[in-house]
């Protein structure tokens, strides 16, 4: 806790006008990504800052240690600027008011705190492989390294969901308080999946824990939307000096934040909806709204554009080819798989995200976006690629966002340089390529990874022959001129 005399130590960052010694640590969130400071710890700093609310935040990071150094000596404080083509705001936020880490405090540390009577609500921002699940199935990976090791010494766990499981059975030993665990990660059905995860590894050490889960623990639903790129050297230049100058962990982002919430808590929750948070029986067609329109049309602009040379959204968007891909796209292949919010205008929520994608500011690399590309594409493409397959239908920009991955997946950009490949197949991945080159063969090779692909597509040849098709357009005419070539043909037969 903070007290008032670590207040006026600050860093020289100016604390936010309410008293953060009144804030408790009622929610503990595991993962201080980029991501998080923006949205959850933002919102959550926004609630406060109406002075009717003592939510306060538990950093918890596994890994990395560094940002939790440079935290504690900013006195838990640093900034956030929204980012926009006229005018930018920034805001010191405070919400968090402690951190832990393995290294620094010890796991005894991170479990009394996961076990703490007080504590209402654990979330998570741990990136879709964080969570150890199956592509395929959803489920609990009991092959995953980390989750193998994990269970193996189940009390000195180095996964996210190994330390979710040790903290809630102290937990379940010491008060048995009910909590609810929030995943904020970009996965369609989160809280399903983490509950999945959570309970299946409990149920491999004690049946009787997994019993106690199911029945005292409550896993949301929630959809998150706010665009948070790395604060690359542009992006520091329109921020202000004199808060660069003492914050090193400055955040930057675009106005735009929106968080879903399914409302299910089981021990209270932050009044987050008085700052714009929706809390909602189900957020099932939000989720696949963003997903599927925002998220989907991001990786076709990352992957293609990447092979094109663009280094950065906006700039891709500057493509008028790739601005009118992207908008079919939204409106032709993906919008016939959705059934919208009856609040939601599908044109108004396109147009918002073609100017998302224009702000030239916020500078989000198309190579950033493109990381964890295998993780990514089943949940924003293949599943649309499939309802379309079945039903005959168009997906021709679909399939070659898949193709256009699969070439970033060789590493050579298409002027012969280094592409910088991060995903979790990466080692597969070069080594189809390093036995294949850079030919079409790669393409069944890379459809025979295990749970990568439905096996109704994977093993289907006309699948196989339209995925060729997109694969073999792009080595022939590069990324431009294949979306270029796409985009006149659909206007000459519309």
């Amino acid at each position: 806790m903070l007290t008032q005399n670590q207040e006026h130590k600050a860093a020289e960052l100016s604390a936010p006008p309410y008293d953060r010694s009144a804030l408790k640590p009622y929610l503990l969130h595991i993962g201080f990504g980029n991501f998080f400071r923006a949205h959850t710890a933002f919102i959550t700093d926004q609630l406060a800052r109406t002075g009717e609310s003592h939510w306060g935040i538990t950093i918890v990071n596994l890994f990395k240690a560094d940002g939790i150094r440079q935290l504690r000596q900013q006195n838990h404080l640093y900034s956030v600027t929204q980012v926009e083509a006229k005018a930018k705001q920034e805001w010191i936020i405070g919400s968090v008011i402690a951190s832990l880490h393995p290294v620094i405090d010890g796991l005894p540390a991170i479990m009394a705190a996961l076990s703490a009577p007080e504590l209402k609500v654990i979330s998570l921002t741990i990136t879709e492989k964080g969570y150890g699940l199956s592509p395929a199935t959803g489920e609990l990976d009991l092959t995953h390294p980390l989750i193998v090791a994990d269970l193996k010494s189940p009390e000195t766990p180095h996964s996210a969901i190994g330390v979710l499981v040790e903290g809630l059975r102290q937990r379940y030993a010491a008060c048995g308080t009910p909590v609810t665990i929030l995943s904020c990660d970009n996965l369609a059905h989160n809280g399903d999946l983490t509950r999945n995860a959570v309970v299946a590894f409990a149920a491999q050490r004690c049946v009787e824990l997994a019993h106690w889960i199911e029945n005292n623990c409550t896993f949301p639903n929630t959809m998150v939307d706010r665009m948070v790129p790395k604060l690359s050297a542009e992006i520091r230049a329109s921020l202000n000096p004199e808060t660069l100058a003492v914050d090193q962990l400055a955040t930057a982002c675009e106005p735009y934040c929106q968080w879903v919430i399914e409302d299910r808590f089981v021990n209270g929750k932050p009044e987050w909806n008085r700052v714009g948070v929706n809390f909602v029986d189900s957020i099932a067609p939000y989720e696949m709204m963003k997903l599927r329109l925002l998220n989907a049309s991001h990786s076709f602009l990352a992957y293609l554009g990447l092979l094109a040379g663009y280094k950065t959204i906006s700039e891709t968007m500057g493509d008028q080819s790739f601005r009118r891909a992207v908008i079919r796209l939204m409106l032709d292949e993906q919008a016939p798989t959705l059934k919208l919010p009856p609040e939601i205008s599908l044109n108004d929520y396109i147009n918002s995200i073609v100017n998302r994608f224009e702000t030239p500011l916020l500078h989000h690399r198309t190579q950033q976006i493109a990381i964890d590309g295998s993780q990514k594409l089943q949940q924003r493409i293949i599943p649309s690629i499939q309802y379309h397959f079945d039903k005959g239908t168009d997906y021709t920009l679909l399939i070659l966002t898949v193709a256009a991955w699969m070439r970033y997946a060789s590493g050579i950009s298409e002027r012969g340089g280094i592409l910088e490949v991060q995903d979790p197949l990466a080692n597969e991945l070069k080594r189809i390529y390093i036995q294949h080159g850079l030919r079409d063969q790669v393409v069944d090779e890379i459809l025979k990874i295990p749970n990568l692909f439905p096996v109704t597509l994977a093993n289907h040849p006309e699948f196989k022959a339209t995925l060729r098709n997109s694969f073999n357009r792009l080595l022939k005419s590069g990324a431009q001129k294949t979306v270029e070539q796409l985009v006149t043909c659909n206007d000459a037969l519309s």
